[in-house]
């Protein structure tokens, strides 16, 4: 039996789950998607949510459960039997598209379409430029930087309305466990999006299916926030590597350290960031 199995089982008795935080002295067990790991790592969602709800005046475990699915199963429990020390913390996908986020003060959804996504609207670029090159000035690549994210804001916002409009179609745009198989990388250009890749996608799945859709009036749509996150995380990675890749004592980080690096040097408190503005309204209904 697997790990992801026992801890379904010992959710789903509600006296247990309303109970769990004494076995883990804290005021709160959080259930997050990923895959939970019996060798004492973390999966990438429990590490990002561990930082989201650090230093919040409470004390909060952080638990993966695997899928979406599970940390479903996990709400409809605290919802149907108001357990009260029992949190959940999950992706939002297209949820908010569709209309479909489930509104309870015990459940927080990522600010973007996943974790990776919240990640990439508020990036602590002086800290992260610093991990691969050492520079007297970086005024330069940080204006490059702005430059890019406002390109790739606007161009992904297309993207993310047709994604999301044939997300729950037979045939897939592209291949979700894959999320660099439509990322174009070139050497005299910064990374984007395959558009000849995912043009030819969408051709096909057109001619299968005719689907109506609509935006809710009240949703602005933001490319880097609401595309598919780790697509969007891809991008903002060879982005750092391309634009410091011509200087010759650059460090070189493979994507792992960087997505926990940048975990490790975002700051999810400062009320400045619309993000954090979106967690905070959580934690002052607890």
């Amino acid at each position: 039996m697997t790990q992801a199995n026992v801890c379904i089982m010992f959710k789903r008795t509600p006296l247990g789950l309303q109970n769990e935080h004494r076995f883990y002295d804290a005021d709160f067990v959080v259930y997050t998607e990923g895959e939970p790991r019996a060798d004492g790592t973390t999966s990438g969602d429990e590490f990002f949510w561990s930082h989201v709800f650090c230093n919040r005046g409470q004390r909060f475990h952080i638990k993966s459960v695997g899928s979406k699915k599970n940390v479903h199963e996990v709400i409809t429990d605290i919802t149907t039997n108001n357990l009260n020390n029992i949190l959940a913390a999950l992706d939002a996908d297209y949820d908010r598209i569709y209309v479909n986020t489930i509104k309870d003060r015990r459940v927080l959804y990522s600010y973007g379409y996943s974790w990776e996504s919240d990640l990439v609207v508020a990036v602590p670029f002086d800290k992260m430029i610093r991990l691969f090159v050492n520079l007297r000035d970086y005024t330069a690549l940080a204006q490059r930087f702005n430059s890019y994210i406002e390109a790739q804001n606007l161009y992904l916002a297309r993207a993310c309305i047709i994604d999301a409009r044939y997300h729950k179609c037979s045939v897939a745009l592209f291949d979700r466990s894959k999320p660099q198989s439509i990322v174009l990388l070139q050497d005299t250009l910064d990374p984007c999006l395959n558009r000849k890749i995912f043009l030819k996608k969408i051709q096909t799945v057109r001619s299968l299916a005719n689907v109506p859709f609509r935006i809710p009036a009240n949703y602005i749509i933001s490319g880097v926030r609401d595309f598919f996150g780790k697509t969007v995380l891809t991008l903002l990675y060879h982005w750092f590597v391309r634009a410091t890749s011509s200087f010759h004592s650059r460090n070189r980080l493979d994507m792992a350290v960087f997505v926990s690096a940048l975990i490790a040097n975002s700051d999810f408190h400062d009320l400045e960031i619309q993000r954090n503005v979106h967690y905070d309204r959580f934690f002052a209904n607890l």
